[in-house]
């Protein structure tokens, strides 16, 4: 049964708004008071512009969404807005998700959640020998994925599937056929929950998608309060 709260579902994208690709999830389920809104909405394209130009040689990069189009963002930079809005609205959500499979502080405080806590927990089935594939959106976040699952059983493999290219699921098929894991990661919450039901029923494989993992904690009044 589909969740309903008094107080707003704050949902925070660390792009820009409008994100209906986003929205598709949260609508199908019936989800009712959700908001949502982009840690960068805020900036001129003067200060996007600078933000990108400062992120050349930080250790961790961000892919991310614009009006415009996509940028690769240091990981500081997001946390600094994000910060600021969920400050701005904590006492008026019943609920705040940040929608990204990163790490960030503000998921320390009650009320506050990431697909990360929730993928990281179901990641604790994966045994030892067990292969597992593990998909992200850009080669610059090749490395950091590669820290952030060290802790996860498996022989881990890792892949390049950019979630807004064309025939994103056909890309996953093909790594897939190379790697033939028992368990796919889709390493950023940009992949479509709907890509992640496409795959489980033409390979037979267990998924992780940040999407689906969100919309069920959601559903199911099962939040990390």
């Amino acid at each position: 049964m589909a969740a309903s709260f008094c107080q707003k579902t704050l949902l925070i994208t660390i792009g820009q708004t409008p994100r209906n690709d986003l929205m598709d999830a949260f609508e199908s389920a019936n989800l009712n008071n959700i908001q949502m809104l982009g840690a960068l909405d805020a900036l001129s394209e003067e200060k996007l512009e600078a933000l990108k130009q400062a992120s050349s040689g930080k250790a961790e990069k961000l892919f991310v969404v614009l009006k415009n189009g996509t940028a690769n963002i240091a990981h500081q930079f997001i946390e600094e807005q994000i910060r600021k809005l969920v400050e701005q609205h904590y006492d008026q959500a019943s609920l705040i998700v940040i929608l990204c499979m990163s790490d960030f502080e503000a998921v320390e405080l009650p009320k506050v959640v990431s697909p990360i806590q929730l993928m990281m927990e179901k990641a604790k089935q994966i045994k030892s020998g067990e292969t597992v594939l593990i998909c992200v959106p850009i080669q610059e976040q090749l490395e950091t994925a590669k820290k952030k699952w060290k802790n996860v059983n498996g022989d881990k493999y890792f892949a390049v599937v950019n979630p807004k290219e064309e025939q994103v699921s056909e890309q996953m098929m093909q790594q897939l056929a190379v790697y033939q894991p028992k368990h796919l990661i889709m390493d950023c919450y940009g992949y479509d929950y709907e890509i992640g039901k496409e795959i489980e029923k033409r390979y037979p494989c267990t998924v992780y998608n940040g999407q689906s993992l969100i919309i069920d904690k959601i559903c199911n009044n099962d939040v990390l309060y």
